[in-house]
C-alpha cells in the first residue's frame, strides 16, 4: 500500500448534490461519492484517532521495544470494546492505525472499496481539518439552501449562486481544480 501525503489521494468539498442538496461530496482518483455531514464529522473525528492510535503504537516499538506484533494484539484488545469494530464510516472511508516497524513510521490506512491508501499522522490530521471545516461549511450552506427555497429562489439561481460560492472557496483555498468545475457550474447555471 503505497504512503500518500499529497492533497491529491482523497479531497472533499462542499457542493450540491443531484437532488440539488447541499452536501458534502469526496473523491479518491475516479470515484466519487457524497457522505452526510454527520458522516464526516465523525470520520474526522476518526482520522484524529488513528492518528494518535499509529504514533503511541509506534512509541511502544521503538522506544520501548515491545514485538510489533505484542503492540498489535494489545492495540486491538484495548479497541475491542468499541461501539463499531472499525474507524469512519461506511459512508466516507474506513481507516486503521498502522506501523511501518522496518522504517518505524507510524501510518494510518484508508479504504474505500478498492481504493486504498496509507497517510502520515500528520497528514490524517490535516485531512481532518479541512473535514471538519467543509463540514460546517456544508452545514451553512444547507441553512442558506432552505432560506432561499422560503424566500422563493428557484433551483437555478440557487445552483448558480452555490457554484459561484463553491468559486470563491476554491480562489481563496488555491484549489484551481475546484475552481474549473464551480466556473463550469456557474455558467451552465
Amino acid at each position: 500500500m503505497p504512503l500518500r501525503d499529497d492533497e491529491e489521494m482523497l479531497r472533499i468539498v462542499s457542493t450540491r448534490g443531484p437532488d440539488h442538496e447541499p452536501v458534502c461530496m469526496l473523491s479518491w482518483g475516479p470515484l466519487q461519492w457524497y457522505a452526510p455531514v454527520a458522516d464526516i464529522r465523525e470520520a474526522a473525528l476518526d482520522l484524529l484517532d488513528c492518528a494518535a492510535y499509529a504514533e503511541f503504537m509506534m512509541v511502544l516499538v521503538v522506544t520501548v521495544k515491545l514485538p510489533p506484533h505484542v503492540v498489535s494484539r494489545a492495540t486491538g484488545e484495548m479497541l475491542a470494546g468499541r461501539d463499531k469494530p472499525y474507524f469512519g464510516t461506511k459512508t466516507t472511508v474506513t481507516m486503521t492505525s498502522a506501523g511501518d516497524s522496518k522504517r518505524r513510521q507510524p501510518l494510518v490506512l484508508l479504504k474505500r472499496g478498492s481504493h486504498d491508501g496509507a497517510v502520515t499522522p500528520a497528514r490524517a490530521r490535516e485531512m481532518a481539518l479541512a473535514w471538519l471545516e467543509t463540514a460546517a461549511g456544508t452545514d451553512t450552506d444547507q441553512l442558506l439552501s432552505a432560506a432561499l427555497r422560503e424566500a422563493r429562489i428557484g433551483e437555478d439561481q440557487q445552483d448558480m449562486l452555490f457554484a459561484l460560492m463553491m468559486q470563491m472557496r476554491a480562489a481563496r483555498d488555491g484549489d484551481d481544480e475546484v475552481d474549473e468545475e464551480a466556473a463550469r457550474l456557474a455558467r451552465e447555471g
